[in-house]
């Protein structure tokens, strides 16, 4: 026989469906009031879906605006605001014509609701329109609906409700209440049951990720006990969605199948990743990184179209941020993967990415893969283009998890409908549950009365859940409130929670009862994790680094060890000896193993100091070169200041372009100003005044030196693939600037710096280690020139403060360096790599190896211990 059974939301419809199935019923019919009626309708009808109604919205708002509305046309929220408020009009069975007189906001209303009926396939109508062609055809409602049941509802919407009356009339029509309370305009029968008395726990919890937790703990201990199934267990919030991020996160630690009944957020999911990736790319401009990042997910045919292995392309580190840079790369590149050029395929891409907004759904289509194109649109229908990451955001798709055999998870209202037997209650928070009023941004109460616009509000509506699960679940109710919110401020009590009952008040920091997962089974059990090879590694590394002794923690290695032996074989440059004197753990980290700082993608609002160094240099580098290939002999002695300023001013050109595509520079306007400073620098450094001019000078930049087995370099004043050695250290690098005098008797080099001159400058000789360049690039030229006299100084290039520091001796500070050197590496070989002064800078790239109080204690306490194992090797601390 014929039968309907009306649920209040698909949740409850998948479960009555489910019971119908087990028990093999045939005939009856599971559908939401909307359907039903749709169905006694006839004719295909269908009520409006929220999709349908916001593609209509968007495309009316588009098209034909109210003028009444043209301003706020591309505000991010405004389809979604028109289609809440028609959806509610149709709900509640309102005619705007007659509550509009004389309100132009309501006029405007009115228009866009016309227009956007008119959008709809004809058999798709408003409520209201649907309501009246089924009762139209009520002598059919016995053999297209049967008996009817309603079931899981505390209230139904004011249009529905005069067609309950009229159905009833035809065939028997039930309100199964169970012991819900029951609407005063009921007027069919209603099967009312007694109320259950499950126990009740109230919960005080720290946070909202506090309370997630402790539901979760609760349930894997019921599941744990043996008698309790997952589809027996509940966990609810009158807006879940707060809580969606915790409860995902936590669900997959502890492996427990959870079902999100309302969806997970679709930006959790693989398609939404990809979706996100593309978003992020579009709207807030290219990067390397996020290029990279869109490549791995992207599953469009605008990616299907490249060869096999084409990422290989893509360098590891550039600032690839507009298309004028990605062509500038591709331009460069030799070697294509497979041998073919695909670079206008590629920059049809990135030509693409950089499109305007209104390309947001050609894009979508040319970049996505099936499934992740249909949440690029869906986003695009909830609001404009520009708002695609906030959308993204907002957007739900179905989990995936069998929910029927799962813990639930959802809000009051869909556990309320259909509740189970151990249900835990989340948020009972002042303004949380129940929620508070609010007005229709549209139509607020000034303009129409919110009990006609919204009969059911959601506070009454959360009362009523509230109400409901204390009455319905059979085995046990947990009740939970946050004490604090996310950012510590104290929340107030919801008016439902009782003051009379007894209150548990959990710690965050409590072990507990029953964990969720293997790390908080260990981290609440502290005598078993120490067992564990993690937790006896952790517990030696940290009574380590308070033992007033030096231990492997420190950088205490077996003497002779392969790698460090190795390391201390290759070629020194300046930087690494400066790195073994100053931080010899560094030196390690570096060196031995290899740990790299990762580089910044995106752009930067300043260039780093070291990246604007390298650009100074790379400027002075390619004007020396440029006045050689103009004829020149290398020296600037006669060149005007004219003359430099133009050659710099077309080398910052060049060398300005090549560092946009290989480091990550600021937006246009701040990397201008850079460059103007970096040029300003580079004359500094040229123009005569900062350097005294040797007699028949001639002047080299970046002059390699110490290349052993590489081709030498032309034009250079030295043969740059000859050996240069200091302590018995090959040493090899590039000398900032070299200044012959014409007689070859006389030499000046020079380290560029473009910070100001130090008040302690001219004191200098090593500082501790730290200043070791001067002295290095003296050997080179007194090994490589064979003269006798050579000048090694800083130039600080800071405007203003710009000056030129000698080094006194620089044959002293050599000998010096070589003394340290020796000692040092005679340290590492003995397997004493600790840390120095240097460990404890801010811009240690390594400092994450070390404690995190390494600056405030750790490098204190093991000072004296340190420099008692290395002995002889430390005293390069102490030195000027």
């Amino acid at each position: 026989m014929r039968s309907t059974i009306i649920t209040p939301n698909t949740w409850a419809a998948d479960v009555y469906r489910f019971q119908n199935a087990k028990v093999g019923r045939i005939g009856c019919h599971v559908v939401a009031i909307e359907h039903a009626v749709a169905r006694l309708a006839g004719g295909f009808k269908q009520p409006i879906n929220r999709t349908e109604a916001l593609d209509a919205v968007r495309e009316v708002l588009e098209t034909g605006c109210p003028p009444h509305f043209e301003s706020a046309r591309n505000f991010p929220g405004l389809v979604r605001a028109v289609t809440a408020t028609l959806m509610k009009v149709w709900a509640a069975d309102l005619d705007l014509e007659k509550c509009g007189a004389g309100s132009p906001q309501i006029e405007a209303l009115c228009v866009i609701e016309q227009a956007v009926l008119t959008k709809f396939p004809p058999s798709m109508q408003r409520h209201g329109t649907l309501k009246a062609a089924a009762l139209a055809r009520l002598e059919h409602a016995q053999k297209v609906l049967g008996d009817v049941i309603i079931v899981g509802r505390t209230e139904m919407s004011p249009v529905w409700r005069d067609f309950i009356d009229a159905l009833s009339s035809v065939v028997a029509v039930t309100w199964d209440a169970g012991p819900r309370s029951v609407p005063q305009w009921l007027k069919i029968p209603v099967v009312k049951s007694a109320a259950t008395a499950a126990p009740r726990r109230y919960v005080s919890c720290a946070d909202a990720a506090h309370e997630v937790l402790e539901a979760l703990r609760w349930a894997r201990g019921l599941i744990a006990g043996g008698k309790v199934k997952p589809e027996e267990i509940a966990i609810c919030a009158a807006a879940p969605q707060a809580y969606d991020g915790a409860m995902s996160a936590l669900s997959a630690d502890s492996v427990l199948p959870v079902h999100f009944i309302h969806g997970r957020r679709a930006a959790e999911t693989w398609d939404g990743q990809e979706v996100a990736a593309l978003a992020d790319v579009f709207l807030n401009g290219l990067s390397l990184q996020a290029f990279r990042r869109l490549a791995s997910l992207a599953q469009g045919e605008a990616f299907k179209a490249l060869p096999e292995g084409w990422k290989a392309v893509l360098p590891r580190e550039a600032s690839l941020t507009s298309p004028e840079r990605w062509k500038s790369y591709l331009d460069q590149v030799k070697e294509w993967p497979g041998g073919i050029s695909f670079a206008e395929k590629l920059m049809t891409i990135v030509a693409a990415l950089a499109g305007e907004p209104e390309t947001a759904a050609g894009v979508g289509r040319a970049m996505l893969g099936r499934r992740a194109l249909a949440i690029w649109e869906r986003a695009l229908l909830e609001g404009p283009a520009e708002a695609l990451i906030t959308s993204i955001q907002n957007l739900a798709t179905p989990d995936g998890t069998e929910g029927l055999t799962s813990i639930a998870w959802g809000s009051a209202a869909a556990i309320a409908s259909v509740p189970r037997h151990y249900v835990w209650m989340l948020g009972l928070n002042a303004g949380s549950w129940p929620r508070g009023i609010s007005e229709d941004p549209l139509l607020p109460a000034h303009l129409i009365d919110q009990v006609l616009l919204d009969p059911l509000p959601v506070v009454d509506a959360d009362r009523r859940d509230f109400d409901t699960l204390l009455k319905t679940v059979a085995k046990e109710i947990v009740i939970s409130r946050s004490r604090r919110d996310i950012e510590g401020r104290e929340l107030g009590i919801s008016p439902l929670w009782p003051l009379d009952e007894k209150v548990e008040e959990l710690v965050k920091s409590a072990a507990p009862g029953c964990p969720i997962s293997e790390a908080e089974r260990l981290a609440g059990r502290i005598f078993e994790f120490k067992e564990t090879p993690q937790g006896a590694a952790a517990g030696r590394t940290w009574r380590s680094w308070h033992q007033p002794e030096i231990t492997a923690h420190d950088g205490m290695v077996r003497p002779g060890h392969p790698l460090v032996k190795a390391a201390l074989g290759r070629p020194m440059s300046a930087s690494t000896i400066k790195l073994i004197l100053t931080d010899p753990i560094g030196w390690m980290f570096q060196e031995v193993l290899g740990l790299e700082e990762p580089e910044i993608e995106g752009e930067p609002f300043t260039l780093s100091a070291l990246d604007f160094g390298k650009l100074v240099h790379a400027i002075i580098e390619f004007a020396m070169i440029d006045f050689a290939t103009q004829g020149r002999k290398p020296g600037l002695a006669g060149a005007t200041e004219p003359e430099i300023r133009t050659v710099i001013e077309r080398s910052a050109t060049v060398v300005s372009q090549d560092f946009e595509i290989e480091v990550p520079v600021p937006p246009r306007r701040l990397w201008a100003a850079t460059v103007s400073r970096a040029m300003e620098m580079a004359a500094l450094a040229l123009l005569p005044g900062l350097l005294k001019t040797l007699e028949g000078q001639q002047s080299w930049a970046e002059i390699p030196f110490g290349k052993v087995g590489l081709p030498a370099v032309e034009g250079m004043p030295w043969d740059t693939s000859k050996p240069v050695t200091i302590a018995g250290v090959p040493v090899s690098g590039k000398v900032d600037r070299l200044d012959l005098a014409k007689d070859g008797k006389r030499a000046r080099v020079v380290d560029w710096k473009t910070g100001r001159i130090p008040g302690d400058a001219e004191a200098w000789v090593i500082k501790g280690g730290e200043e070791v360049q001067r002295a290095i690039y003296a050997s080179a030229a007194f090994q490589l020139l064979g003269v006798p006299e050579v000048e090694a100084g800083l130039a600080y290039l800071k405007g203003g403060a710009a000056g030129f520091v000698p080094l006194r001796d620089a044959a002293a500070a050599l000998t010096l360096i070589e003394t340290r050197l020796t000692a040092m590496r005679a340290a590492a070989e003995a397997g004493f790599l600790l840390p120095g002064p240097a460990a404890g800078s801010e811009y240690n790239p390594t400092a994450f190896a070390l404690p995190g109080d390494a600056k405030e204690r750790y490098l204190n306490e093991k000072a004296l211990v340190t420099r008692a194992a290395l002995g002889e090797a430390a005293a390069v601390w102490e030195d000027a």
